[in-house]
């Protein structure tokens, strides 16, 4: 528009000074002549700039009838002022060449609307520049036309009139120049801007590396190249009646493109050609009807079409943008092309690099035809399987596969057809006859319309030995070869199942040897373990092949009967394995004498759980060896019953301990002749918050098993020194009075006993010449070598040691001698087969007297006879030279305040020697 104002301000003024003003001014003209006259020139400027505009926006070369119209006009301009100039001189005449003007007008409009290009309107051409050559040189010489019409008319047309219109015409003149160099200068920088963006395209492309990226790449440059534009990648589907639209902005974008929108993107890109109005183009990419749209295909390798590069903008597009989008499309083909050419050379590298895999890999690779004959074997196969790959082209692959697992291989076939890979583990057999375990993947696959099957076979025979060597472990005992406990449990479980949907009944039997630690301790535990080996073979004997045999750990051995008829049967295992362990066992030189105890629980249809049937026959064990070992016993509901009142008793002793329950009862040790008291024993008792007083019988030996006994014994000694303590300060003739306490076995292997003793008596003030402990006698077994030493540091305390029971340990005499003892006390035992019969002539006082004769002869001087509750078994003790004694006869146990009140009593004794 700025270029069309230009050419009509400068043919004004070139019309004013030569024909307007002139016209106007004349004289030689009447009034309608000289309007006649002067009209023709500003009708003439306005075809003029119609003539302009046209030519400026329609590129005339390229459309035939905006030719014919531009040039009409042009010869009407031509005629017309001539018309107008010769007029004024008086020289017009009709019938001259200058009227070939209105002919030419005349014929050419004519032709333009004769012409086929006249159907085409709405469709803007689209020059390679913005400005050509030929029209800045016309624009830079309209700009000098002042001057020249100011040399012209300067001497014919009146100063004044004329300075003021030419001063108007050229000040207007000089802002539309103005703002056309401005518009230059804003078309150059735009220019040089789509040259930065495409330089900067054309960098990324160079580096793209998959099509996503030049995808990415040409969207986002396209929509650079004008502000408002939007721009999009129309992908074309091969053998799909749609093409995919991706718009980058908003990003991710997708949608399809109609088939008649397409049909109008190929017509509109054949020509580079703008589209405007509501066309299918503009409503499937939501463009407003105002729009202008820009297009270029995308060719691939071969150069067929295979999208386009689309750029819409509204109000509308420059004249530069389909040029630049050609350029960026182009570019965009040839990086398609890079990165295609790029993908086969690299589909081929990878083609020889896994021919050279399969050629060394040690799996086996199989294409299978719809038959499952073999098509292709990978040389994986002959070391696998020592198979060569061309002997077996054309046969079946269920051939290669071991007989039993030729199932399970054509059911992994049959899963891969539903296009999901399938996977199972069978067996391959090898040209050598033996097999391999193999881990397969079966593929369906269709290449060039040939469907098959691709198997993958991976060697796992090493893994599968392995994982049967570890769950043989895991379920069998490694010194017998028996079950272990997990795997006996199993068995247990599936035949509990198997009763209780009516089945036959079973019985498990729980096996303990009596005795077995002292085997380990003595002989070794090589010993130990020989002996277990043979128990194995002796158990398997007394049993059936369908019986389960199992090591639960240590020397503790289960057998699960299954199917049995009655009770009777399972006794009789159990009494032949009884039988069986009294033979003497054959250990390297040695022949070892054992026996075993047997716990028995029968399951039958109201069996619960394996844990409670192994737990029966537990508790049946239990009560075998409190019957005195090497027997068994079946397991009854009181058993189950007494357990759980014994593990009720140990939470409750154990509370009791904590919250001091336990009292101490006390019996008197005196002379035999005279009754006067030397010595007092201390004995727990447990006042029980709801069973009342218990003995030591009912709870001594639960604390033994529980451990409970340390800190009961620790107790029971802080307790009974500090009575102690009070008698001998307070109780006249009593301060030597002395007190015996007794040690458990569990007591005597700790190592904090000599410090709590020491502790124990610095606390009540006793001395230690006044306490007893007393140790029973299978206690002191030669071996205990760390309890010698703590033997001889109470020694060296001060305190005495009495062995408790003697006589029933068999310990050895020389062994007696070395210990750090100073007394004995005579198990009552012997004291109960003394009679009124007299003892000078009876074995068992022969035996009581011998036994004190060994006590002295070892240096035992302090022997008290203990249980004496007769006066016939006081006299004879007293014939047989005993002179202390402890029992029922003389006093009962009784609390602290009735011994208090005993000893007030008491004389003391008269006898310094008679004293403990």
């Amino acid at each position: 528009m700025l270029d069309c104002l230009i050419v009509s301000t400068a043919a004004g003024l070139t019309s004013w000074v030569f024909i307007i003003e002139p016209t106007l001014a004349g004289t030689e003209l009447d009034l309608a002549a000289s309007l006649v006259t002067a009209g023709y020139p500003l009708m003439d400027i306005v075809l003029l700039g119609a003539a302009t505009r046209l030519w400026f926006s329609f590129d005339s070369g390229r459309n035939t009838s905006m030719g014919f119209i531009v040039g009409t006009l042009v010869g009407v301009l031509i005629a017309d002022t001539a018309h107008a100039y010769l007029s004024i001189k008086n020289d017009w005449s009709d019938g001259t060449a200058w009227d070939l003007g209105w002919f030419v007008f005349y014929i050419g409009l004519g032709a333009a609307a004769l012409h086929p290009s006249i159907s085409a309107p709405t469709v803007a051409t689209t020059p390679k520049r913005a400005i050509s050559r030929w029209r800045f040189v016309v624009l830079l010489t309209l700009m000098s036309i002042l001057p020249l019409i100011l040399l012209v008319g300067q001497v014919s047309i009146p100063a004044a009139r004329e300075g003021l219109v030419i001063t108007v015409g050229a000040v207007f003149m000089f802002g539309l120049v103005l703002m056309r160099l401005n518009d230059l200068v804003l078309q150059l920088r735009e220019t040089l801007r789509r040259e930065r963006v495409i330089r900067d395209a054309n960098g990324a492309l160079a580096a793209a590396a998959d099509p996503d990226t030049i995808r990415d790449t040409v969207v986002n440059a396209a929509a650079d190249l004008h502000a408002n534009a939007t721009s999009y990648v129309v992908e074309l589907r091969r053998g799909g009646s749609n093409a995919i639209v991706t718009q980058t902005v908003p990003a991710g974008r997708r949608f399809g493109l109609s088939d008649a929108a397409l049909e109008g993107l190929r017509a509109l890109t054949a020509e580079f050609l703008a589209a405007y109005g509501a066309t299918p183009l503009h409503r499937d990419l939501e463009l407003p009807r105002e729009a202008a749209i820009a297009a270029r295909a995308l060719t691939d390798n071969s150069g067929d079409t295979e999208g386009y590069l689309i750029v819409g903008a509204s109000p509308g597009l420059p004249r530069e943008t389909p040029p630049a989008l050609a350029a960026l499309a182009e570019a965009a083909s040839l990086a398609r092309s890079r990165v295609g050419l790029g993908r086969i050379l690299a589909e081929r590298a990878s083609e020889q690099r896994l021919r050279r895999m399969l050629q060394h890999s040690s799996n086996i690779i199989a294409v299978l035809d719809l038959d499952l004959s073999i098509r292709y074997l990978s040389p994986g196969a002959e070391r696998m399987l020592g198979v060569a790959p061309h002997h077996v082209f054309g046969t079946s692959w269920l051939d290669a596969v071991f007989p039993a697992d030729r199932s399970k291989a054509n059911d992994i076939i049959e899963a891969s057809t539903s296009d999901r890979p399938a996977h199972a583990e069978f067996r391959l057999l090898a040209g050598d006859g033996s097999h391999r375990y193999v881990d397969v993947v079966a593929t369906r696959v269709i290449e060039h319309d040939e469907p098959g099957f691709v198997l993958t076979c991976h060697d796992v025979t090493e893994r599968r030995a392995l994982e049967q060597q570890l769950s043989y472990q895991a379920f069998h005992d490694s010194l017998t070869g028996l079950a272990n406990r997990a795997l006996f449990r199993d068995r247990l479980e599936h035949a509990i199942a198997r009763t209780s949907r009516g089945q036959t009944r079973f019985a498990v039997l729980f096996i303990d040897l009596d005795d077995f630690k002292d085997v380990n301790d003595s002989l070794g535990h090589a010993a130990g373990d020989a002996m277990l080996r043979q128990m194995n073979h002796r158990i398997g004997e007394a049993v059936r092949e369908e019986d389960t045999v199992a090591r639960l750990g240590g020397d503790e051995f289960a057998i699960l009967l299954e199917a049995i008829v009655n009770d009777e049967e399972v006794t009789s295992v159990a009494q032949r394995i009884v039988t069986s362990a009294r033979e003497p066992f054959e250990v390297g030189e040695s022949n070892i004498s054992s026996g075993l105890s047997i716990g028995i629980a029968i399951g039958g249809t109201s069996t619960i759980s394996a844990e409670a049937v192994m737990r029966n026959a537990d508790l049946a064990l239990y009560e075998a060896k409190n019957l005195g070992k090497n027997r068994h016993a079946i397991f009854a509901p009181a058993m189950h019953e007494q357990a759980v009142d014994r593990m009720q008793l140990s939470a409750d002793l154990r509370d009791a301990i904590d919250q001091n329950q336990l009292i101490l009862h006390y019996q008197p040790i005196v002379e035999l002749a005279t009754d006067a008291v030397v010595g007092v024993e201390a004995l727990v008792r447990w006042q029980h918050p709801e069973r009342g007083l218990l003995g030591p019988g009912q709870f001594i030996g639960l604390a033994e098993e529980s451990g409970l006994i340390v800190p009961l014994g620790h107790q029971v000694l802080r307790m009974a020194l500090a009575v102690a303590a009070q008698w001998q300060r307070d109780v006249p003739g009593q301060d030597a009075l002395i007190l015996t306490v007794n040690l458990s076995a569990r007591q005597v292997q700790e190592d904090t006993l000599v410090a709590e003793v020491r502790d124990a008596l610095a606390e009540s003030g006793v001395p230690p010449s006044s306490l007893v402990l007393e140790i029973t006698e299978s206690m002191l077994l030669p071996g205990e070598g760390v309890t010698m030493e703590w033997l001889r540091e109470l020694a060296d305390l001060g305190v005495r040691l009495f062995i408790d029971d003697f006589g029933t340990g068999y310990s050895s005499l020389s062994h007696l001698q070395q210990l750090p003892v100073h007394g004995i006390k005579l198990a009552r035992e012997f004291v109960c087969t003394l009679g009124a019969g007299g003892v000078d002539e009876t074995s068992s006082g022969n035996l009581v007297s011998t036994i004190r004769s060994i006590a002295e002869t070892l240096g035992l001087t302090s022997i008290v006879a203990e249980g004496v509750e007769t006066a016939e078994q006081r006299q004879a003790l007293i014939d047989l030279g005993y002179t202390l004694g402890q029992g029922y006869l003389m006093a009962r146990p009784m609390p602290a305040s009735a011994l208090s009140a005993l000893l007030q009593d008491s004389t003391p004794s008269r006898l310094a020697d008679l004293t403990i």
